[in-house]
Formats: C-alpha cells, sequence, structure tokens
C-alpha cells in the first residue's frame, strides 16, 4: 500500500501566507486603479466646468439695441450732413448739463435743418456719484426714450432736472414721470421699469472706456474732439465740417 504524500507543515504556511500576500497586491492594485479611475473623473469633470465657464465669458452678450440706435449710442439727424457730432454724456455730470445749457438749442436745431448728425453716447462712468447708479438707470431710460421717438426731448427734460451728486438720483418713477411729460408712453414706463436696456448702458460705457473716453462731455466732430466742449469751439467745429 502507497503512503500519501503532501506538503509539510511549513510549506503549507508558506504557501498560505504567499496566496495572502497575491491578495493583498490583487487589493491593492484595484485601490489605485480605482483612486486613479476617480481622479480621471473629477479632473474631466474639472475641466469640462472649466470649458463651459470660458465659453460663457466669451460668448457675445445679446444687447437689446433701441430705435435709431446702436451698439454704441443713439442717433439723430440727417444721413447727408456734413458734420457729424459725437456726444459722449453722463445725465449725472454736472458739467454735461452746462453744456446742454449752453449748446442744446444749436444742436437741435443743426439736426433739424440738416446741418449736423449726432449721436449720443449716454455713458455711466458716475454711478457712485448717486446711491442708487442713477448714470446706468438714466441711460437705459434713454433708450426706452428712443423707443418711444422721445429721446432728444427726454435727454433735455434730464439735464433740466439733474440731481445733485451724492444723491439718490431720480427714481424710476420720477423718470417715468419726465418721459410721460415729454410724450412717452405707457411702453416706455414698461421698459423703464424693466431695465431693458441696462445692458446697452454697460456695453456703451465699456466700448467708450476702449477709445479712451474717461471724461464727460467729451465732444468729437468729424471724429476730432474738441479741446473744450464750449458753444463756441463746438460752433466753429461745425462750420468748418
Amino acid at each position: 500500500m502507497t503512503a500519501k504524500t503532501g506538503k509539510s507543515g511549513p510549506q503549507r504556511a508558506r504557501a498560505v501566507a504567499a496566496a495572502k500576500l497575491a491578495q493583498q497586491k490583487a487589493a491593492e492594485r484595484r485601490r489605485k486603479s480605482l483612486i486613479a479611475g476617480g481622479i480621471a473623473v473629477v479632473v474631466l469633470i474639472a475641466a469640462t466646468v472649466i470649458g463651459v465657464a470660458i465659453y460663457n465669458s466669451q460668448k457675445p452678450v445679446q444687447v437689446a439695441i433701441p430705435r435709431g440706435g446702436d451698439s454704441t449710442g443713439v442717433t439723430l439727424g440727417k444721413s447727408g450732413a456734413k458734420a457729424h457730432l459725437d456726444l459722449y454724456v453722463d445725465y449725472q455730470c454736472p458739467h454735461c448739463k452746462e453744456f446742454e445749457d449752453q449748446a442744446g438749442a444749436q444742436i437741435t436745431k443743426w439736426i433739424a435743418d440738416g446741418t449736423a448728425r449726432v449721436t449720443y453716447h449716454p455713458i455711466a462712468i458716475l454711478d457712485n456719484a448717486s446711491t442708487t447708479q442713477y448714470s446706468t438707470r438714466a441711460s437705459a431710460a434713454s433708450a426706452c426714450a428712443a423707443d418711444a421717438g422721445k429721446f432728444a426731448e427726454f435727454t433735455t427734460a434730464l439735464f433740466a432736472q439733474q440731481p445733485a451728486e451724492g444723491s439718490a438720483g431720480i427714481s424710476d418713477a420720477g423718470l417715468t414721470t419726465i418721459g410721460k411729460s415729454v410724450g412717452a408712453g405707457d411702453t416706455f414706463a414698461q421698459c423703464v421699469k424693466a431695465g431693458k436696456y441696462r445692458s446697452w448702458t454697460t456695453k456703451l460705457t465699456d466700448l467708450a472706456s476702449q477709445k479712451g473716453i474717461t471724461s464727460t462731455p467729451t465732444v468729437l466732430v468729424n471724429g476730432k474732439q474738441l479741446d473744450q466742449p464750449t458753444l463756441a469751439n463746438l460752433t466753429a467745429a461745425v462750420q468748418k465740417a
């Protein structure tokens, strides 16, 4: 009768230890694989989020454009006029009011008789001169007035009732009242309340800054900036044009 052969006790112990070690190494490999996979997923998600953020930041912002305007301002007058005026104003700016008081009536006359075509750029660089971002709100309201065909009249009325610097400025209800006083109707009131053209004002202000416009009023005649925005200098430049 043949005797059975087998591993000795020490051999079996070594085999069991080797098997356990192999299981541990396999488990460690699986753990590292799972960690690596998780990191890859996190990196992929982060890259996706960053990519979407970059795309959204670079995507052109849709800006509502008022009647008679574009992304830079509102233009009044005949296209054949030999003089083209660019007026950069802020409705909170005291010097802009002074310029309007001096030259407003003459500019209106030039627009009417075809002497000049005028682009108003109602920018908002003095929001910190009120407690309610009045410059932005007034500019946006002027675009609402442009929709109603009352931009020039509304601009004149705004400067006539310009609030003091450092105050809250005219409320939206007050802007609506001024608009109605110059013939803008209920649609104007809804436009002001909704803040429809606030992004337009932001666009105007940004574009002006890119052009180096840092103060108001800034006046250009056929692209040439007046050294001093006075009626006398403006008249001389228009006559030369």
